[in-house]
């Protein structure tokens, strides 16, 4: 298993001469970029519509592979920690929230068992814990598409939550502000703060 050493000393992020361009496109949606991002740091990524704000989040995430150069994680090429189930080490927020068939408990846990100390934690962090014990099961309740218990906010401070679960030295979230009320923009915005301090 391919995972990023977790030691006293965070790892930074490097993007290394990276260029991308879509099967059966002409140009290429970037080309040639070249950053660092080192622990405690946050890079925003600005721009509008369809400028590749989210294919640049999803190779920073290890989702897609570029055509040419890396993004690395400390030494590891962030798309092997993908490959060989080293999640724990990347929290991503997609920009289209995915809440799957389970338990809150277990989506904030990636869909595995997960610790609840682990998993109380992120969803504290995220603002979205007294929330969830208002559930019928709290953390134990059943997410169902059909009869959502969740709305729209809600359940993007638990993809948010998600993101968190594990303390993750990286952490790629693609619009993050949308359908998040003033609150949980304030939480959102401390819990970069809290994160930036541990080395995030």
């Amino acid at each position: 298993q391919v995972s990023v050493a977790r030691t006293d000393a965070p790892v930074p992020l490097f993007i290394e001469k990276v260029s991308y361009r879509y099967p059966n496109q002409p140009s290429p949606v970037f080309r040639g970029i070249e950053v660092t991002v080192e622990p405690g740091e946050v890079l925003c990524v600005i721009g509008h519509s369809a400028m590749g704000k989210t294919t640049f989040s999803r190779l920073v995430s290890g989702l897609i592979s570029p055509r040419s150069g890396k993004v690395r994680l400390g030494d590891v090429d962030v798309s092997r920690l993908q490959q060989h189930s080293a999640r724990r080490d990347i929290g991503h927020l997609p920009q289209s929230v995915i809440l799957f068939q389970g338990t809150v408990r277990q989506n904030i846990a990636r869909m595995g068992d997960g610790s609840i100390r682990q998993v109380i934690r992120a969803a504290k962090l995220a603002g979205v814990h007294e929330t969830i014990l208002k559930l019928p099961e709290g953390y134990d309740t059943e997410i169902e598409d059909n009869e959502p218990l969740l709305s729209a906010g809600q359940r993007k401070k638990v993809a948010i939550a998600r993101a968190y679960y594990g303390s993750p030295p990286l952490i790629v979230m693609d619009e993050p502000v949308p359908h998040l009320d003033e609150p949980a923009r304030l939480a959102l915005y401390s819990a970069i703060s809290r994160l930036k301090r541990r080395g995030t």
